[in-house]
């Protein structure tokens, strides 16, 4: 049995019964159920719920109380974009970011229709009249009337009673401007209205609460709204920015291999011309790679921070349709799984983290002939000299010896390859100047048939060595 909250508080005899919109769920009041009416401050919180929120639009039309029905078409900065629905806003952001040091210029096809805040629409025909229009609106993050923070849950009973005829009805309501112009006809009506119980809430992070009574709506509508950023504001770019520092992107990045999940450009989809290439992002003199069984690519990378936005330089000469410098518009890691996608205008590029284990290439490599010191930093001074005399053996074993030419004298020590291939520790004990090789996490920031690059990002040393 459902649970009413009372209408009225007298009881009362019906004389005829009329029902209209009424869910076979919901019952009627009886002679038997004595009841209070909607408090007005329930019917206040109800009227404020349901009011229009056009901030979603505000790319468009710079005014929080105005909604533009979709779908139209847009012209950004010389691009014919149709928009459909919301998520297509996007792709006019997107745009106009495409380029830093331009003005950017939005104009829309009209006419066009409006959803008021009190859901009423309108026809706009031209852009004056949408100026006059969205001038009676609050301007950016002021206070006004409608509650964001959070949503009814449809569908909503409410019993009436009118006690003019005596006539009793039950009232569904299914969205937010049936339930406003409900409110409205509360105000300019006789009407004795109540609300059945439960109802539920449902939060902007989409969880829901279920609320039994009035007081218990009127203290968590209130308590949810109080501090709520309802983001009604022109700075439609404020909430885009991806959650990761510069310095952080550029070193998941560095990590791992990574290869293409979707390739936009121009409208075409061209992911499949680059089936089975891997990707590598490497700090050393920021080179990219792309390989396709043994065709390598290579080009150059890099990493800035404009308006707020991360973005990724790319620049590989064989592979023109990824060269754009692109915003990074998402960002993911999953427990060490990293996705990121890339957006520039309407094209889009998205990588998946693919970590292929060079573990075996660094083997084969190390432990295949003589090594010796090309260049050696230590605290940003060079030593390479104090090396000039010796040549390393890397063992299969994982054993290594360090001989200097001159004096002939060995030096044991060991060495490991980890984390699939991207680190290298070494071990030569306390023997002075070989010491300073000792290290359990050089990072291989770059390696090729005739050198290996190794680099401790905690004390910024460098290490260089090549094949004799």
């Amino acid at each position: 049995m459902k649970q009413y909250v009372p209408i009225y508080v007298l009881f009362f005899v019906l004389a005829t019964l009329f029902v209209g919109c009424q869910s076979e769920s919901s019952e009627l009041l009886t002679t038997e159920q004595e009841s209070t009416a909607l408090t007005s401050e329930t019917e206040t919180l109800l009227a404020k719920i349901s009011l229009n929120d056009g901030s979603q639009d505000n790319i468009l039309d710079g005014a929080s109380c105005l909604e533009i029905v979709l779908p139209i078409t847009v012209n950004v900065n010389n691009t014919p974009v149709t928009i459909n629905n919301l998520d297509d806003l996007q792709t006019v952001e997107l745009l106009t970011e495409e380029h830093d040091d331009d003005e950017d210029v939005i104009a829309i096809d009209f006419p066009i229709e409006i959803t008021l805040v009190d859901h009423t629409k309108v026809s706009v025909n031209s852009i004056e009249e949408l100026d006059a229009l969205a001038s009676d609106c609050h301007g950016d993050n002021e206070e006004d009337e409608d509650i964001e923070s959070v949503d009814m849950r449809y569908p909503l009973s409410f019993p009436v009673f009118d006690p003019v005829t005596s006539n009793t009805d039950v009232r569904v309501v299914t969205n937010d401007a049936q339930l406003h112009g409900l409110m409205q006809l509360m105000s300019q009506s006789n009407a004795i209205v109540g609300l059945e119980f439960p109802v539920t809430l449902i939060k902007d992070d989409g969880t829901s609460i279920e609320i039994v009574s009035y007081d218990a709506l009127e203290s968590t509508v209130t308590a949810l709204d109080a501090g709520y950023d309802e983001d009604d504001d022109t700075d439609y770019n404020d909430d885009d920015t991806v959650i990761i520092s510069q310095s952080d992107f550029i070193d998941t990045i560095t990590q791992c291999g990574y290869v293409i999940d979707a390739l936009t450009i121009n409208g075409q989809s061209l992911e499949n011309t680059f089936n089975d290439y891997h990707f590598e992002f490497y700090d050393y003199q920021n080179i990219v790679t792309a390989c396709i069984g043994n065709i390598l690519y290579s080009g150059t990378w890099e990493v800035s921070t404009v308006n707020g936005n991360i973005k990724l330089a790319l620049d590989i000469e064989d592979l023109p349709h990824i060269n754009r410098n692109w915003i990074v518009h998402e960002f993911t890691n999953d427990n060490g799984i990293v996705d990121f996608s890339l957006r520039l205008g309407e094209d889009t590029l998205d990588f998946n983290m693919d970590c292929i284990d060079q573990t075996p290439d660094v083997l084969a490599l190390l432990s295949n002939g003589d090594w010796g010191v090309y260049l050696f930093y230590i605290g940003g001074v060079d030593v390479t000299v104090n090396y000039s005399d010796y040549t390393i053996d890397f063992n299969a074993d994982s054993t290594a010896v360090a001989l200097n030419t001159t004096t002939q004298q060995t030096t044991d020590g060991d060495w490991e390859v980890a984390n699939f291939g991207l680190e290298l520790g070494l071990d030569f004990g306390q023997v002075a100047p070989l010491n300073e090789f000792n290290n359990e996490q050089w990072r291989i920031d770059y390696f090729d048939q005739n050198e290996i690059h190794l680099y401790d990002y905690n004390t910024g040393n460098f290490l260089l060595l090549e094949k004799l």
